[in-house]
Order: C-alpha cells, then sequence, then structure tokens
C-alpha cells in the first residue's frame, strides 16, 4: 500500500501531560477487539485493574469513564498508566491513532492530523512551508484512472489556495468560483445560531458562540500580519484534504468544499469576536479557537451532516 501525509506530519509529537485539552478526558475511548483480548490476559494487579476498567455494551468495549469523565487510566499527572505498566505499544488502536485520521482510497492510504488536537492544531497554524503530501511508503501500487483524476483535480485546488500572490480573499474567490460553489448568504448571528443549535461539546463553546453573534464584519486591519495569510492558507488546505477525500466514491464534492471554506470564515469571524472582548487576538489564540472548534463540529458526525446538509441546499 502507498502511504502519504503532510510534509508537517512527522513532525507531531503528543505533549502528554502538558496538555491542556487532554483527549483522554471527556471522550468515549472504544478498545478495539485485539487489545481488548490482549488486555484480559495481562497478569498481576494491573491486570485486574484493566479488566476492571472496561466495559462491554452492546459488543463494543470500552473504557469506565470516572464521574470526572476521565480515562481511568489517566493518573493524576495526566499520564498513561497503560504506557508506564505497558508500554506504548499495548494501547488501543484509537489510543494510538489519535489524533491522526485516515483516508482510504484503491492505491493508497492517506494519513493527517486532527485539528482537535492543541498540538497538533499548533503544528497546522504555524506551519511555515507551504502544504503538500510527501510520500511515506510505496510499494509501487498502480492507480485507478477515476483515482488519478481525483488527484490530479485535488493538486489543482491546492496550487490555488497555495498562490501566497494573492490574498488568502482572493485565492477563496477564485477557488469557490473555479469549482462552482457558493455559501448561503448569512451572517455571523445567523450563523451562531445554527451551530448553537448543534450538539455541544464543551460548555465554553456557548460562550464562543455568543461572541460570535456580535460580529458585524471583520475588521481590515485585523489580520494584516502576514503570519494571518499562512495560518488561513494552512487551514483551508487541512479541511479541503480531509474532507474531500470521500466524494471520490460519493457525490458531494461541492458541498465539503463549502464546508472546508465555511470553516475558515466561522475561525476569521471567532477571532474577530476574540479580539472585540479581549482587545486583541493572536496565533495562540486561533490554535484554541481551531481546536475548539474541530472538537464541536469536526469530531460529531451529526454536526457534521447537519452542515453538510444545510450546504447542500
Amino acid at each position: 500500500m502507498n502511504l502519504y501525509a503532510p510534509n508537517y506530519y512527522t513532525q507531531f509529537s503528543c505533549i502528554a501531560d502538558r496538555c491542556r485539552h487532554s483527549c483522554c478526558i471527556g471522550w468515549e475511548i472504544d478498545i478495539d477487539p485485539k487489545t481488548y483480548a490482549s488486555y484480559q490476559k495481562v497478569d498481576g494487579d494491573f491486570g485486574e485493574r484493566l479488566r476492571r476498567g472496561m466495559a462491554l455494551e452492546e459488543n463494543t468495549p470500552h473504557f469506565r469513564l470516572t464521574k470526572e469523565e476521565r480515562c481511568p487510566f489517566l493518573n493524576p499527572n495526566n499520564l498513561c498508566d497503560i504506557i508506564l505498566h505497558l508500554g506504548e505499544d499495548a494501547l488501543c488502536q484509537i489510543c494510538t491513532d489519535h489524533p491522526r485520521f485516515r483516508n482510504f482510497f484503491d492505491s493508497r492510504e492517506e494519513l493527517g492530523l486532527g485539528l482537535c488536537c492543541e498540538a497538533a492544531a499548533a503544528l497546522i497554524v504555524t506551519q511555515k512551508e507551504p502544504f503538500q503530501l510527501v510520500a511515506l511508503q510505496t510499494d509501487g501500487t498502480p492507480e485507478p484512472p477515476e483515482e488519478s483524476a481525483f488527484f490530479a483535480l485535488r493538486e489543482e485546488m491546492f496550487s490555488i489556495l497555495k498562490n501566497r500572490s494573492e490574498s488568502i480573499d482572493t485565492r477563496v474567490h477564485r477557488f469557490s468560483h473555479t469549482y462552482d460553489f457558493i455559501l448561503p448568504v448569512m451572517d455571523y448571528s445567523q450563523w451562531a445560531r445554527v451551530l448553537w443549535d448543534l450538539e455541544r461539546l464543551e460548555p465554553s463553546w456557548a460562550d464562543r458562540l455568543l461572541e460570535l453573534k456580535e460580529v458585524k464584519q471583520i475588521p481590515t486591519a485585523l489580520f494584516a500580519n502576514p503570519a494571518w495569510e499562512t495560518a488561513w492558507e494552512q487551514l483551508l488546505l487541512y479541511f479541503v484534504y480531509r474532507h474531500t477525500a470521500d466524494a471520490l466514491y460519493e457525490d458531494g464534492i461541492a458541498t465539503r468544499l463549502a464546508f472546508s471554506v465555511l470553516s475558515l470564515r466561522i475561525l476569521q469571524g471567532l477571532c474577530a469576536s476574540h479580539a472585540m472582548v479581549h482587545g486583541a487576538v493572536s496565533l495562540e489564540d486561533l490554535t484554541e479557537l481551531a481546536r475548539q472548534y474541530s472538537a464541536e463540529v469536526e469530531y460529531s458526525e451529526g454536526n457534521l451532516n447537519t452542515l453538510f446538509a444545510l450546504l447542500e441546499q
């Protein structure tokens, strides 16, 4: 199998106990069957603790979260006791992969880093080198014609979005015109109401949406620093890369492109509202807002489908 990933992919490293938004807190953690079976065979006191910390519901094993919604193996120092006792190889698949995502094709597998992880979000937002897919592994598997055509089309999209001789707004306009999609004519107050009606994960997300409702327009000077242009570019490329892969086998590529641009516009609005409330906004603030937006929207299948359905209209 050929294996591809963005050029920044191998730079990622989990920050473990330094993470302010641990993926071991607040998320249901399923355990794959192979790992579940291996946990049944662990001896000693830790083996007994492992089995007490798991539950089986509808044939799906998962960890029993504490009343604080922490994984039972996340210790008070915010380190994983499974790793400390058994090593990283003993982790279940979802814990090994997160925050990585995978897109599958007949001829290749594509990897990426999800924005819902603060370390991954910081890496993407601050990445200066233009986005590029690189081969991590090749075995000569040929690309079917339909996949070759899709990859070529996507590279054309990437090329438009990476053209740093134009402003990000000009690139977005050219992008939407070239691939024939538009966003619904809605202001930030209306989008905030749409997002408000979706499933919400973190209580503070409600505060962000209330602040977003007050944005009338984006001040021209707010994102004048060239570093903001690069950050918007990297985020938009991330959304396009992550969400268009399914469109090869399903209808809806225009919807996914519209979602990518909408995500950029929402993040710009969230940054503008942050500046209104706090008097300034930084790339560090953008990193946190991108992380929260991703966790609330991208990592809820129901929320994604609701937005896709709205954009399809």
